[in-house]
């Protein structure tokens, strides 16, 4: 027995031998850079486009099996233009080898450099994508059955070491709709990919605009998961950062900063946002004191297939005003309406005035305006606005009743309201001085 056992080693050696043997060999003659013309050649004949290969073509067999392109193009069809549809600087993509023996697949960090993409859309709604797309000759696969799961036994054994994607550039140039959308500078990092474990993601860009003319710098970082069996994404620790620039803005500058866990139930066009908070910030100029700042926390919950969207309880921060509520809507995809209730604490309006404006608040009691709340319950839709409960309070005034808005597009207004006591002397300007001479009017 011990006899066989030698013998048997001393195959696998010879055999392992000769495998290295022949991996070295059709490395030392074998020149993928020969194949260039007949590379491009293959690809003309499947799309009608020319591939031009200006960077090598390596080649590697064990321990991984994968492949290195540098410079590289894709022409558009002449109709679009001279600028070509894609082009790389340099890519890779490794596999290894031996794992696949068992059917498992351990593919190495993707990376790809200096991609530019170059989608068009003509004035009569032709995208240069459309050929490319159509290639398989508009066949499509039939559907697994609902039993079947073809996908889940291939990725099984799935695992990537990540996806490095750097000084990426994307262009969407809609001719038809005179817009043009462009994300330069654009970097995607994720850690190690597998089916068990969420992944880490990283993404940065540019991103400018036409329609409507808009500069924005985005930076994204989550942890994400996808379940295939339930179609459901998860993203946790969800940062998402942006500073936008442009004529149909509020302000100067525009920054957001959101928090939040996300769940995307991508098969039932359900999504929720919990532990939500967003941070806008408004700075520029004309701005009270040059800057203006809201914090809204909550959470969120959206489903396509009803046509709803419900809130957790809202808190939104600004100055020192402090507003709580939540929202009910429905049939959003067909006639939106909705629902919901507003709290704004009592709150020194008199303060958040002074913030608001460069001229000091004058009036006749320096005390008014230093007590002001409400709450209330609304309705509105498309065409209509309702408070259907009001009660506020303005210092020692209290306010309550109903209003409508009727027919935006011819308003008609309607007021119930009731107040218990008010001196309207108090807001008024305070009265001259002793032999001042009036104001002109």
């Amino acid at each position: 027995m011990g006899r066989f056992f030698k013998i048997l080693a001393w195959i696998a050696g010879i055999t392992a031998t000769l495998v290295v043997a022949a991996v070295v060999f059709i490395l030392l003659i074998f020149d993928p850079n020969k194949y260039k013309a007949e590379i491009a050649t293959a690809v003309h004949d499947a799309t009608g486009r020319q591939l031009t290969i200006q960077g090598d073509l390596k080649l590697s067999f064990f321990p991984w099996l994968g492949v290195e392109a540098g410079a590289m193009s894709l022409a558009n069809p002449p109709e679009f233009g001279p600028q070509p549809f894609a082009k790389i600087t340099n890519a890779a993509i490794k596999v290894k080898l031996l794992p696949l023996l068992k059917k498992d697949v351990e593919v190495d960090t993707v990376t790809l450099n200096g991609l530019y993409l170059n989608l068009i859309r003509t004035a009569a709604g032709r995208g240069d994508w459309e050929d490319l797309a159509a290639q398989g000759g508009g066949k499509t696969q039939p559907a697994p059955s609902s039993g079947q799961n073809a996908v889940a036994p291939a990725l099984a054994a799935f695992a990537l070491g990540g996806v490095r994607i750097q000084n990426a550039t994307v262009i969407w140039d809609d001719l038809r709709n005179k817009s043009r959308y462009e994300l330069n500078n654009l970097t995607l990092h994720t850690g190690p990919v597998s089916l068990s474990t969420p992944v880490t993601l990283h993404l940065a860009t540019d991103i400018k605009s036409t329609t409507p003319a808009l500069a924005l710098h985005l930076d994204l970082d989550t942890r994400a998961r996808y379940e295939f069996k339930t179609r459901q994404v998860q993203l946790t620790n969800l940062k998402l950062k942006s500073t936008a620039r442009g004529p149909a803005l509020p302000a100067d500058t525009t920054e957001l900063n959101l928090n939040t866990n996300a769940v995307l139930e991508l098969a039932e066009n359900q999504y929720r946002l919990s532990n939500l908070k967003l941070l806008v910030g408004l700075r520029g100029d004309a701005l009270p004191e040059k800057h203006v700042t809201a914090t809204l926390t909550g959470g969120v919950k959206l489903d396509l297939n009803k046509g709803t969207v419900d809130t957790d309880p809202l808190e939104l921060k600004t100055w020192n005003v402090q507003a709580k509520g939540v929202l009910h809507g429905q049939g959003l995809l067909t006639s939106p309406r909705f629902s919901g209730s507003l709290n704004i604490p009592e709150f020194n309006a008199r303060e958040l005035l002074g913030h608001l404006s460069s001229t000091p608040l004058n009036t006749a009691d320096g005390q008014a305006l230093r007590a002001v709340g409400a709450d209330m319950k609304f309705n509105a839709s498309t065409t209509s606005a309702e408070l259907t409960k009001l009660q506020a309070k303005l210092d020692q005034t209290r306010i309550t009743g109903t209003a409508s808005l009727t027919d935006f597009s011819h308003p008609a207004y309607r007021f119930q309201l009731a107040v218990d006591n008010i001196d309207a002397d108090r807001y008024l300007p305070p009265a001259a001085a002793a032999g001042a001479k009036p104001a002109t009017p």
